[in-house]
């Protein structure tokens, strides 16, 4: 009589994501003030214990591979393989919070990529368009880099061909919590 809905923990979230959208969109149809406010981050009170490769820097949890050096599709698969991603940088603040973790003589892969199309990044963690290099490239299949600036002495986002060596940074996927508000 009943069919079993398989799928348990994400079954449950998506009913709850479509029960929200229902109800958001009577309260609009009815001409009620609906906001709808959605945060992702790591989850503060958090207690659980990190993947072992993982460690925390600033408010996020990183592996930084300083033994390893691969190719950009050899990097995100090293990161899958512990549980993460290639890092997926959303601020200056991120970056700076890493960049004390690494060593001047090498690259690192981040998750920016122009696989696609050749004048616009993404990420392949979110398939979000990147604000962080946003260049006018003539050419396909370059991938996005942490390197050291000389000059500056800073280290920056840069790109370089996807084939090329550089060391992965990993960021965990764990742990996340996401909140969703209606009023």
């Amino acid at each position: 009589m009943y069919k079993k809905i398989g799928g348990g923990v994400k079954s449950c979230c998506i009913l709850i994501v479509i029960l929200l959208c229902t109800a958001l969109s009577q309260d609009i149809s009815e001409g009620v003030n609906s906001h709808i406010s959605i945060y992702h981050g790591l989850k503060d009170e958090f207690k659980g214990e990190i993947p072992k490769p993982f460690e925390k820097i600033g408010e996020k949890y990183y592996n930084i591979d300083q033994n390893n050096t691969v190719n950009w599709f050899g990097a995100a698969e090293n990161c899958r393989q512990i549980g993460g991603n290639l890092v997926n940088l959303q601020n200056k603040l991120e970056l700076e919070n890493i960049k004390v973790k690494l060593n001047s003589s090498f690259i690192y892969w981040t998750d920016l990529n122009n696989l696609a199309k050749k004048t616009v990044f993404y990420s392949l963690t979110t398939g979000s368009y990147s604000n962080f290099l946003n260049v006018e490239n003539d050419e396909l299949d370059m991938c996005g880099i942490l390197k050291y600036e000389k000059n500056t002495r800073e280290f920056t986002v840069g790109q370089q061909k996807c084939m090329k060596k550089g060391r992965p940074i990993c960021e965990s996927k764990l742990p996340t919590t996401i909140s969703v508000s209606l009023w």
